[in-house]
């Protein structure tokens, strides 16, 4: 079995090779293995369990080409992508050298920082904090138009709603080379594409990366259903409303509270009381399979979201019952927000866990040592004081003009082709690190 078979996806010209008509005849798509809508942008840790293969390292080739593991998957994390030398998502290294990461429509994607990722992989070593990835799925939650009037820049963070959906920015906000000056780069009407996590707290969006769209021909929202008529054929995400009479390839059970990936027309609204179009619904990427017959024991990591209670939560997506469960370090404190490891079994797309260990890996100063990277310094400019750190699929631009702690080394050591672990923000730039720390590594 291909860990990530290609799910539903709009239909433009990039994505029409992967819509039903144009593949030959296979197994079942993976969105019809989807039974109940679950949390978006993961994969099934249930049904690799069922897939066989061990620990080994064998790989398949996807509908879209991609690489991906077919051995068995133990852990599951879902977040921003905030470091490359290995993917690092939540604190974890996870070597994705066997893999290649994929969009919702299966296709082969380049990772870039902010970008949220989701991850199976094996077990993660706790004292090395990495784990082989076996799989690695990419989404952004929203594209479409900035609303008129919507915009908010105060310093580096601010804010602006996309589709009915409010989005908060941050000074860890990652902006693609397009969007160099940050919010103020943005206008009303700006079509972007927004990599976000939801906050639990506030009920909006944080973004983790934003890349402009000036192109797109088809808009995207992520989100759960509210205000079903399923005679009038509409619903609600957040403030938006949807007309889904004319949507093609409705694979999910569309029900309040229900998780979906929505596919607009990019016609807008005449009026705020009316609704985007719909072109399709898809289930939301599920997190665990509701085949009952498959209960699986998984650890899940990332931070808690839809707190409700200290033993009824949300990680990454996944539904957590940990009424039974013992909490490490005694005497944690749970809440929305709070980092944590979730071992324990599935049943019935609930994780029922054993054990719910707080996570407290660094996140990052503030935002100003968010960012790591690992990997070779190469177009080395000490007039202008930036490299590049080289690593095997993704490289990223480094300013280490500002101050900065050096390990192993100094200034004078830096040169093509020295190993370097660099960790720092995107400040003012957006668009590359600022370096806080670099170190020399043999």
């Amino acid at each position: 079995m291909s860990l990530f078979d290609p799910l539903p996806h709009d239909p433009t010209p990039a994505a029409a090779a992967h819509t039903p008509a144009a593949r030959p005849p296979r197994r079942a798509r993976w969105s019809d293995r989807l039974a109940l809508p679950a949390a978006c942008l993961a994969a099934s840790l249930a049904l690799l369990a069922g897939c066989g293969g061990g620990g080994g390292e064998a790989s398949t080739t996807s509908a879209s080409g991609s690489t991906v593991s077919t051995a068995s998957a133990t852990d599951f994390t879902e977040g921003a992508i905030t470091g490359f030398g290995s993917v690092i998502v939540n604190g974890v290294r996870y070597d994705d050298s066997s893999v290649k990461a994929v969009d919702d429509s299966g296709s082969e994607i380049k990772m870039a920082l902010g970008m949220t990722a989701a991850v199976d992989s094996g077990t993660v070593d706790t004292s090395s904090r990495s784990a082989k990835a076996h799989g690695i799925r990419v989404g952004s939650r929203l594209r479409g138009p900035v609303e008129a009037g919507s915009l908010v820049i105060s310093g580096s963070s601010g804010s602006l709603v996309v589709l009915g959906q409010p989005v908060d920015v941050t000074d860890s906000t990652v902006f693609d080379d397009t969007l160099a000056a940050g919010l103020s780069a943005l206008s009303d009407g700006a079509v972007v594409e927004v990599h976000a996590l939801p906050d639990s707290a506030t009920g909006r969006l944080v973004a983790t990366r934003i890349e402009s769209k000036t192109s797109a021909t088809a808009y995207k929202l992520v989100g759960t259903v509210s205000g079903l008529d399923t005679t009038a054929k509409s619903f609600s995400i957040g403030a938006a409303k949807i007309a889904y009479a004319s949507a093609t390839a409705l694979t999910s059970t569309l029900a309040d509270g229900a998780t979906v990936r929505v596919t607009l027309a990019t016609t807008a609204p005449a009026t705020s009381a009316d609704a985007w179009t719909a072109t399709r619904v898809d289930a939301g990427r599920a997190l665990v399979s509701t085949d009952t017959g498959s209960v699986t024991t998984v650890a899940v990591r990332g931070d808690i979201s839809s707190f409700t209670s200290a033993t009824s939560f949300t990680v990454a997506g996944v539904k957590v019952d940990a009424s039974g469960a013992t909490v490490t370090p005694t005497g944690s404190t749970l809440a929305a927000g709070v980092s944590v490891v979730v071992k324990g079994s599935l049943s019935n797309g609930v994780l029922v866990a054993t054990s719910v260990v707080v996570d407290s890996y660094d996140k990052g100063n503030g935002g100003k040592g968010r960012f790591e990277l690992h990997g070779t310094v190469g177009s080395l400019d000490t007039t202008a004081k930036t490299f590049v750190v080289v690593g095997s699929k993704v490289n990223v631009t480094v300013d280490y003009s500002s101050s900065l702690t050096w390990t192993n080394g100094t200034e004078a050591t830096l040169a093509n082709g020295v190993k370097v672990e660099v960790r720092g923000g995107v400040g003012s730039t957006r668009t590359k690190i600022v370096a806080t720390a670099i170190k020399f590594e043999s």
